[in-house]
């Protein structure tokens, strides 16, 4: 449909690997995980991985 309905489209394999058109999804979990992973200080890495199960 894109290709052939836009003039300048660029198929998916012209992106670059990490391109944020690809994984819009991906820069928000990260900042979500982010953010919640920082609202406590983690002394050890199972605190921190049992934060991010939650």
């Amino acid at each position: 449909f894109c290709k052939d309905n836009m003039a300048h489209f660029w198929p998916k394999n012209f992106w670059p690997p990490s391109s944020p058109d690809l994984n819009p999804l991906d820069l928000f979990w990260w900042g979500a995980i982010e953010s919640k992973t920082n609202r406590t200080p983690h002394l050890n890495l199972d605190s921190l991985k049992a934060t991010i199960i939650k």
